[in-house]
């Protein structure tokens, strides 16, 4: 296929229960790319309701440097709740949630894109590429998400280490954090962490679609070839997002780090890391990991799952 032929696709859908299936026999042509840019905006939306609390705990424990506010995740959650009631958990909860639309929307556009590109370059086909090549097609799709993360993870980490009874909160809002950040640094400020955002891509990003892939595979082995059910799918997507944070969570830390620094001059990765080994060793690296595999599984369920019930119902068979 060339990639003129896999921007659209006919596809006539069959009635079942299956992901990829409709209600009803039925023709048409739809972009494939606008397909994923819808699919992924209704996913990141999802995505973020469901995982921002734990997503809170986890920015909290990871912005902790030379104090020891919370022992631990469990430690978190309940002075999170007892300071602040339920609606602490959401800090910071509309930058991600106006932004999760842009950002899932990009991300799997853009990797679906890339994904065609490989494709046309092997002479296969996009949804049957090799373990090297989705890491390829990943690799590819880093830089261009970096981009749009970016500035998203400055807004909302900025308003998630604040925390209510402690120091006077520095910023109001995202609108304060992104005056104060362009009077101060310009807007090349607002892509303060930009390298080591990336970075964290180009090794989370390859695991996060390899692992989607291989245990879609594995489940259609279980299914004799036939087509995964709408739990199954929630379950590949829940698994992707737990091998991504599992893989990537080390990378995570230091650009919250980065992000989160209020010091004297600019933040330097090498000293940042030092810095968390200084406070525990290699186990400092995962602080804040289980709030992160707590929230991972059903906050990836959900995206995936509405990825590709969206794919479905604009004539797709699969991501």
């Amino acid at each position: 296929n060339t990639l003129s032929e896999t921007e659209t696709e006919m596809v006539t859908n069959n009635n079942n229960t299956n992901i990829g299936d409709g209600d009803a026999p039925r023709t048409f042509t739809v972009s494939k790319r606008f397909a994923e840019l819808f699919g992924g905006a209704i996913g990141g939306v999802t995505q973020a309701i469901v995982g921002h609390p734990l997503d809170t705990v986890k920015v909290r424990l990871q912005s902790e440097v030379g104090r020891s506010q919370f022992s631990g995740t469990w430690d978190c959650l309940k002075k999170t709740y007892t300071g602040e009631g339920f609606l602490g958990f959401y800090k910071g909860v509309l930058p991600p949630t106006i932004s999760a639309s842009l950002l899932s929307a990009v991300l799997f556009s853009t990797n679906g894109f890339m994904k065609r590109v490989v494709a046309d370059w092997t002479g296969g086909s996009p949804q049957a590429l090799s373990m090297p090549q989705v890491t390829l097609a990943a690799w590819m799709t880093a830089p261009v998400y970096g981009l749009f993360v970016t500035p998203m993870e400055l807004l909302k980490c900025s308003l998630q280490v604040q925390v209510d009874g402690g120091e006077k909160a520095k910023y109001k809002g995202s609108l304060h954090i992104i005056r104060e950040t362009i009077r101060t640094e310009g807007l090349r400020g607002l892509q303060k962490g930009y390298l080591v955002t990336v970075g964290t891509r180009l090794i989370g990003s390859p695991a996060y679609f390899m692992a989607y892939e291989w245990m879609k595979a594995k489940l259609r082995v279980i299914n004799d070839g036939a087509k995964m059910t709408v739990a199954q799918t929630a379950f590949a997507g829940g698994f992707a997002g737990a091998f991504f944070w599992t893989v990537n969570f080390p990378v995570d830390l230091i650009r919250t780090r980065v992000q989160t620094y209020s010091g004297d001059g600019k933040p330097k990765i090498r000293n940042i890391a030092r810095a968390i080994y200084k406070d525990g060793g290699l186990r400092s690296f995962y602080s804040g990991y289980p709030a992160c595999l707590l929230r991972s599984f059903p906050a990836n369920a959900v995206a995936f799952l509405s990825l590709e019930l969206t794919l479905s119902l604009l004539g797709y068979k699969e991501f």
